[in-house]
């Protein structure tokens, strides 16, 4: 199909602000070796999340929160603060009535809000949302200058890169992109569009 073409042929980002330069990280192409924080919570729904978050956690070289032990409200709040490479991999929910309490689904019923992203992570230089409907607009009649969706919020936070689902994800499908994405940017030094198209191509 022309669609499948495409996604073999040119890598595919989607620019949903334009920002000044002066307010970019200086390095586009840094590997995720510095500071990172990576979250992993997983149910019957996505029983790979925690391996998921294990595996990149590998990568990455840093230990993982995961599940209701570790995964707290408290312990992401903190470590969101110094992170520069951020990692959920866990359920997101979009608020349609009000985006800015859309959120990321933490240990104990407990959550990371939209608003937090933006407050939260201003060092961050990616963050990785590995869930369901991150990208996706809370509405159709919203003007596209408007921060609708979770990964709005993390790019108005400063984040230069933003990896988001547009449509429920599968957890098998999701776990191994996610695992040759990583591998593509520490191994081969890609930069995170070229990474992200050879991942989806090869998966």
């Amino acid at each position: 199909s022309v669609q499948s073409q495409l996604l073999n042929d040119h890598p595919i980002a989607y620019a949903t602000r334009l920002i000044p330069r002066h307010n970019l990280p200086v390095s586009s192409t840094a590997t995720p070796k510095a500071t990172a924080l990576v979250v992993g919570l997983g149910d019957q729904d996505i029983p790979k999340a925690e391996i998921e978050a294990t595996r990149i956690a590998a990568l990455l070289n840093v230990k993982p929160l995961l599940g209701d032990q570790e995964a707290t409200a408290e312990r992401v709040s903190v470590a969101l603060k110094d992170a520069r490479f951020v990692h959920f991999a866990t359920h997101g929910t979009l608020d349609q009535i009000n985006p800015y309490l859309s959120w990321l689904s933490l240990a104990n019923g407990e959550r990371v809000e939209a608003w937090q992203l933006f407050r939260d992570a201003p060092q961050a230089e990616m963050i990785v949302l590995s869930a369901c409907d991150t990208k996706r607009k809370a509405s159709e009649t919203g003007s596209l200058s408007e921060a609708t969706t979770l990964n709005s919020f993390a790019f108005a936070g400063g984040a230069r890169w933003v990896v988001a689902s547009l449509w429920a994800a599968d957890d098998v499908r999701t776990l191994e992109i996610m695992q040759e994405f990583y591998r593509l940017l520490i191994e081969e030094h890609l930069d995170q569009v070229q990474a992200l198209q050879r991942a989806k191509v090869k998966i």
